[in-house]
């Protein structure tokens, strides 16, 4: 079966987290990577504070990881970092901060070649977008077709996510938390029926576990679930992610290195709530999922306030004095048992 392999950046720490990605997913048809654990932050305080002293330690030290894993491309490294000077020195903000994703993709693919030389390198912008810099959407028609011309079945291939290119020749930005929306997409393009998110943490959850202790990973949900979420920050999902896949019977895993957890995204609906988010800052809480017009969730969140807002498969409420979100979710979750 063919797949897409999406690696997050929270697992790509270090030569050693590299090493062992590169040793699990050398069979993958694509892989697509986010840049290094915290890189991308960095590449925005670097370009708001015009700092060519951080860039050149950045670059360095993407060279120390780079040389333990292979010898072979130092020369491709000082391009990439000639053309992030270049960017920095223009003000060319979407190449700059996605140039993260570049340097982690020839990183991975120094790795992964070592073990299956059918891969190649696209550390380039692939996917076709409008001329949003900073959220661009894909052109489905004219991404396919760029892809179908770039990807060739007697290779593999490893991809930088989060970027695009606008057709007027610019590269843009599809957003944080974009290089989920990249694999999607170029599923969507090439007909590639799995895409697999790769982690650190088990995959969607109930609730914020550093707010409730015994949330748990929810086993599937449905593409308008997953949708829904995006749209509330859920995992931090771009809110684009899940469109390219609307329509057809692509399967999404969002799958945890660490314990192995997943939780499957399909077009299978069942009846109950998935998830609940709370913001403290408006003392709120929103409940996901299908589930949401059952009976006695409606009587649960009656008790909850006056003031609700209702949305397809979310409803969204103030607390009342007195209420804790943990509280709800006890009654939520345990009114679907």
């Amino acid at each position: 079966m063919e797949e897409i392999v999406k690696i997050g950046g929270s697992i790509l720490t270090g030569t050693e987290s590299i090493e062992r990605i590169a040793e699990l997913f050398n069979d993958s048809r694509i892989i697509v990577t986010s840049a290094l654990k915290g890189v991308t932050d960095r590449l925005i305080r670097i370009y708001n504070e015009n700092d060519q002293e951080s860039l050149k330690d950045l670059i360095e030290e993407h060279k120390t990881i780079l040389t333990a894993i292979s010898d072979n491309f130092d020369e491709h490294l000082k391009e990439i970092a000639n053309d992030m000077n270049y960017y920095l020195s223009c003000r060319y903000k979407s190449a700059f901060i996605t140039s993260g994703e570049r340097l982690a993709a020839l990183i991975l693919y120094a790795a992964i070649s070592k073990r299956n030389d059918r891969f190649l390198l696209l550390n380039r912008p692939v996917i076709i977008t409008d001329d949003s810099m900073d959220d661009a959407y894909a052109i489905m028609d004219e991404t396919e077709k760029n892809l179908k011309n770039l990807v060739g079945y007697e290779h593999n291939y490893v991809i930088p996510g989060f970027m695009g290119l606008s057709r007027s020749g610019r590269i843009t930005s599809l957003g944080r938390g974009g290089s989920d929306y990249s694999a999607t997409v170029i599923a969507r393009a090439l007909n590639i029926n799995v895409v697999r998110f790769i982690t650190d943490v088990p995959g969607i959850m109930t609730a914020d576990p550093k707010v409730v202790k015994n949330a748990y990973t929810v086993k599937e949900v449905s593409i308008y679930e997953a949708m829904e979420m995006a749209r509330f920050g859920v995992k931090k999902f771009n809110r684009k992610t899940f469109e390219p896949v609307l329509g057809s019977n692509i399967e999404i895993r969002i799958e945890s290195l660490v314990s192995g957890e997943m939780t499957l995204i399909s077009n299978k609906t069942e009846n109950t709530v998935k998830c609940l988010m709370f913001d403290e800052s408006k003392n709120s809480v929103t409940i996901i999922g299908h589930g949401i017009l059952n009976d006695k969730l409606q009587n649960i969140i009656i008790t909850l306030s006056d003031n609700f807002v209702s949305n397809g498969l979310s409803i969204t409420s103030m607390l009342k004095p007195g209420r804790s979100f943990e509280d709800v979710y006890k009654e939520v979750i345990g009114c679907q048992r």
